[in-house]
């Protein structure tokens, strides 16, 4: 799996969750580059950050998703994380990013 397939994949995931949660989830883009994509979640309640790139020193090989309680951010920490790894699939990457969503909604 090359970088660029879980870019192009993880960009149209993103448009498919503002399409499907646009009254329950404020999305911004905050960076959208071929080096980097970084996405802020917002709900009433959590916050989460997806960020796809080729980092130099990261716990992930591409993908990070974290998400977090708003009422308890000063915390800091997740109250889900996601980060990819050298045999992580594409399905699984979508799999869990779905997960982190579904906790950024229901929790």
């Amino acid at each position: 799996m090359t970088f660029d397939t879980v870019m192009i994949t993880t960009c149209d995931w993103v448009k498919s969750i503002e399409n499907k949660y646009k009254t329950q989830i404020k999305t911004e883009i905050i960076e959208n580059t071929d080096v980097l994509f970084r996405v802020i979640f917002e709900t009433e309640h959590n916050l989460a950050e997806l960020i796809v790139g080729e980092p130099d020193f990261a716990p992930y090989r591409f993908v990070s998703f974290l998400v977090f309680s708003a009422k308890h951010l000063s915390e800091s920490e997740p109250i889900f994380s996601y980060y990819d790894n050298e045999t992580s699939t594409i399905e699984e990457i979508i799999a869990q990013l779905s997960n982190g969503i579904n906790v950024l909604i229901s929790h």
